[in-house]
């Protein structure tokens, strides 16, 4: 990027964002693909009659492609389906009506995208920062957008569904547990904060046609919720874990 006429770095030569962009958008081409797959399918006649089928193939393929968004941010733009951290959800809402059936077209107003964001930090505390603040944000967006999607019968011992978004986050825990929806889902409940670490393990030496046992560098999920862990000192992306 160029501005005000001078261009700016590029961390490790470019090949940080890249990477980041390439995940993105093979997550966004084996999403579509398989969108397409299920549909041609169904138009063959051996699509069955169950969405769940479509849910189970959809949401294979985003694991095939390492897509369940752990890394990257919910993003939309005009005319697009949100992708997140639940493919299956999101293929739910494409495909399932309100009488649970399934449509039968795939428009390009339901073209999904995947939004990878990359950042290089000089140390630790930048980077906690980050990781930190996206962690609160994603309790607090996880509460509105679990009441968003529900669909619950009315009920005139609690406020509507409209009142209840306009009411802060303690309000629509209060609302979501007398409808019986908590606990949410645990990666929306506490987010997916991915680290590289080193791990003992075993490899295959064919020089000496031997197993022996080596370091390995594997990307692992952190459990628990960040802001927690990182409160009782549980937390480090530098540290050994």
């Amino acid at each position: 990027n160029i501005v005000r006429g001078k261009q700016e770095c590029h961390p490790y030569n470019g090949r940080v964002a890249k990477l980041g962009s390439l995940a993105a958008s093979l997550a966004t081409a084996v999403f579509c693909r398989r969108l397409f797959e299920l549909q041609r399918k169904r138009q063959s006649g051996g699509g069955g009659g169950g969405g769940q089928g479509v849910v189970a193939g959809v949401a294979a393929g985003l694991r095939a492609a390492g897509g369940d968004g752990g890394a990257g941010s919910q993003g939309r733009g005009p005319g697009q389906a949100a992708v997140g951290a639940d493919g299956e959800e999101l293929t739910k809402s494409i495909w399932a009506t309100d009488t649970g059936s399934i449509d039968s077209d795939l428009t390009q107003d339901l073209l999904p995208t995947f939004d990878c964001r990359v950042g290089s930090y000089a140390t630790e505390a930048e980077a906690m920062a980050l990781i930190l603040w996206r962690g609160y944000d994603c309790c607090i967006n996880s509460v509105s957008d679990a009441v968003h999607h529900s669909r619950f019968p009315a009920d005139s011992s609690v406020v509507s569904k409209k009142e209840a978004m306009r009411q802060g986050t303690s309000a629509k825990l209060r609302w979501l547990h007398h409808h019986g929806a908590l606990p949410i889902p645990e990666h929306q409940a506490n987010g997916s904060l991915f680290v590289k670490v080193k791990r003992q393990g075993e490899g295959f030496n064919p020089r000496t046609n031997e197993t022996v046992q080596c370091l390995r560098s594997v990307t692992e999920r952190v459990p628990g919720n960040v802001l927690v862990s990182f409160a009782s000192g549980a937390l480090s992306i530098t540290g050994p874990m």
